[in-house]
């Protein structure tokens, strides 16, 4: 029997022994200073209140017998608070790290946002500056153009220039070949008119 119920079966039996002395008692004073037929009825009422006893002895048995299974379930409901309570405890201190961690990833996640915002308005500005780039690549991409257009035209010039060029090269080697005709013929003439003066 465990030692709780133990205590209540004593402190039970102490009460009713205590309560039926009492009354014994004064039965007992009563008949001191009464008639012997009191005597009687006190005996009568021992051995009443003996038969309670014991059927109450027989009950607080019972009692006891069904309280022994109530005081295990007690035992291990207390057992079950005590886990229950470490487990509440461990996860008191499990939850109190969460919320640290967390809000660590909260700070780190403030960090990344601003990191974000900041990125964000990089890209913005690069954006800009890659649309005026654009444009600039643009007018550069006309102005080759352009250039190129004259280009050609200047080879054209070029290829025309150089076709004049050699006609007037032909031009001057057919003037120079003539002038070389007129210097032998001027030559001619003059030794024609050394020798004419001679005779």
């Amino acid at each position: 029997m465990p030692p709780g119920n133990e205590r209540i079966t004593k402190s039970l039996r102490m009460l009713a022994v205590q309560r039926y002395a009492t009354s014994a008692m004064k039965l007992v004073l009563d008949f001191l200073f009464s008639r012997p037929v009191i005597l009687i009825a006190v005996i009568s009422a021992f051995w009443h209140l003996s038969d309670r006893l014991s059927s109450i002895e027989g009950r607080l048995d019972v009692l006891v017998r069904h309280l022994e299974p109530l005081s295990m379930q007690v035992s291990k409901n207390t057992q079950l608070l005590s886990e229950n309570t470490r487990l509440l405890s461990e996860n008191t201190r499990l939850l109190v790290q969460i919320n640290g961690r967390l809000d660590n990833l909260d700070q780190r996640v403030s960090g990344l946002e601003r990191d974000v915002s900041e990125v964000k308005q990089r890209l913005g500005s690069l954006d800009v500056q890659v649309k005026a780039h654009t444009r600039l690549l643009d007018s550069l991409d006309k102005r080759t153009l352009q250039l190129n257009r004259e280009l050609g035209d200047l080879r054209i010039r070029v290829s025309s220039l150089d076709t004049k060029s050699a006609r007037l090269g032909e031009q001057v080697e057919a003037y120079g070949e003539r002038l070389r005709r007129i210097e032998r013929l001027l030559g001619e003439m003059k030794s024609l008119g050394k020798i004419a003066s001679s005779d």
